[in-house]
C-alpha cells in the first residue's frame, strides 16, 4: 500500500494553550487532520507535539467523539482510513533532535512512564 505521510507536523495550539509557538495558532489538531487529509491528499500524519498536555487532551477528545479510533498496531484512524500518529520530539543537548512513535494510545497513562 503506497502512503503520503507527513510525520513532523506541529500544532499551533491545543486546548486553548499555544503549543509550538512558530506554528499557526490556527492549527490544531483537528484542523491539521482534515487539512492534511481534504487538501494535501495525505494518509498519515504524526503530530510531533503528542507529549504536551493539552494535545492529549484534544486526542482523547476525538477519541471520545468517535472521530478517532485507536489502532490495533498504533496510532489512531478516522472512519475513512486516515492515520494520525501521536509523536514526540527528544533532544540529546546537542542540536539534533528525533521524533518517536508512540505504539499506543497516548492518553491512558501509559506514556508517561516511557
Amino acid at each position: 500500500m503506497l502512503s503520503f505521510c507527513d510525520l513532523h507536523v506541529h500544532l499551533g495550539r491545543a486546548s486553548d494553550q499555544p503549543v509550538k509557538i512558530t506554528a499557526s495558532p490556527e492549527l490544531t489538531l483537528d484542523r491539521a487532520i482534515e487539512h492534511a487529509e481534504k487538501i494535501r491528499g495525505l494518509n498519515v500524519l504524526g503530530i510531533i507535539d503528542a507529549a504536551c498536555n493539552g494535545v492529549l487532551k484534544e486526542f482523547q477528545g476525538l477519541v471520545a467523539k468517535g472521530y478517532l479510533g485507536e489502532c490495533p498496531g498504533g496510532g489512531l484512524k478516522t472512519s475513512s482510513g486516515f492515520f494520525a500518529y501521536p509523536r514526540f520530539r527528544m533532544g540529546n543537548g546537542h542540536r539534533r533532535h528525533s521524533g518517536s512513535l508512540f505504539g499506543i494510545f497516548p492518553g491512558d497513562g501509559r506514556v508517561r512512564s516511557l
